[in-house]
């Protein structure tokens, strides 16, 4: 075996003493202690070359990471410049709108268009109310300002009401009216308010008698009908000619046949008219109506409104 590198033997002699036996004995075989120092050198440059090459892999890996983890930034430049493009495409629409924006006025003006408006209207307004009407032409507490303003000028009456304040225009300014001229006034507009409810009556006439025309068929549909029931006419027209003739005979089953048939749809024909009358009074109980009053109101027609008579059983 080898112990530090240099092969060792163990034989008995013949007292049966264990001995080591010489080295001169294995010189062929033997590997020296400089051969043995080259080998250990030589293992560890291999250890060192190998740790070496697993840094540089390792090295290696970590840029190939951090490559592919540097790609995706291509993407996000690309997203950038989107974004930049709709903006440059709607800026000029939010230029636009700021140009449409109505401007407020300032005093001067705005006190003359306030005036102005008030003694056009001959109205009470509050402050809100002139604000809402001029669109934004005065501002609603510069509306507030010059109305209160007008009103110390004496060139505005104003009314409060608590905490609310009521503006209308000087009525020194306007002409007297006589007594007589009222009652004219009111007699005109009695008889156009007459006028407008007669035509609204006749609008809605026309407008009902417009969709009862629309609904129904144009002369192409009605002659297609005309031709169709012509045609079915003619075909029942030789039937009943063969019945009367005798041509065509119904045998005692075909008769027991129908009769059954008959009886079955009499039967449930009599049904289903009682579910439905009882179906009827039970909603129009439940809303405090009369059963006609909501069949009305549904659009239901029964047998005696389209002049139907339940026929006897044979």
């Amino acid at each position: 075996f080898l112990l530090g590198g240099r092969p060792f033997l163990f034989a008995t002699s013949q007292q049966g003493v264990w001995k080591m036996s010489d080295d001169s004995d294995f010189e062929d075989d033997s590997v020296s202690e400089d051969a043995d120092d080259d080998f250990e050198v030589e293992e560890e440059k291999k250890s060192s070359k190998g740790k070496k090459a697993g840094k540089d892999s390792d090295s290696e890996e970590e840029k190939g990471s951090k490559k592919k983890k540097a790609a995706p930034k291509k993407p996000a430049a690309e997203k950038k410049k989107t974004p930049s493009k709709k903006t440059t495409a709607s800026a000029p629409a939010a230029k636009k709108g700021k140009d449409d924006k109505v401007k407020a006025l300032s005093d001067g003006p705005a006190e003359h268009a306030v005036l102005d408006y008030l003694n056009k209207q001959n109205r009470p307004y509050s402050a809100q109310n002139v604000f809402d009407n001029l669109h934004g032409v005065v501002k609603k507490a510069q509306a507030q300002k010059l109305l209160e303003s007008l009103a110390s000028k004496g060139k505005l009456q104003m009314k409060e009401y608590g905490k609310a304040k009521i503006f209308l225009a000087a009525q020194d300014q306007y002409p007297d009216v006589d007594e007589s001229e009222l009652a004219e006034m009111d007699t005109q507009l009695n008889t156009l308010k007459a006028t407008a409810q007669e035509l609204t009556e006749e609008v809605r006439s026309l407008t009902n008698e417009h969709k009862s025309i629309m609904s129904q068929l144009t002369n192409e549909e009605l002659e297609e009908q005309l031709k169709k029931y012509a045609e079915e006419n003619e075909k029942l027209q030789v039937r009943l000619v063969k019945l009367r003739d005798g041509a065509v005979k119904v045998t005692d089953e075909e008769r027991e046949t129908a009769e059954k048939k008959h009886k079955l749809f009499h039967v449930e024909w009599r049904k289903r008219k009682r579910i439905c009358r009882d179906m009827v009074n039970t909603i129009a109980d439940g809303a405090d109506m009369k059963p006609t009053q909501l069949m009305s109101d549904m659009g239901v027609e029964t047998d005696e409104d389209m002049g139907v008579t339940m026929p006897a059983v044979f």
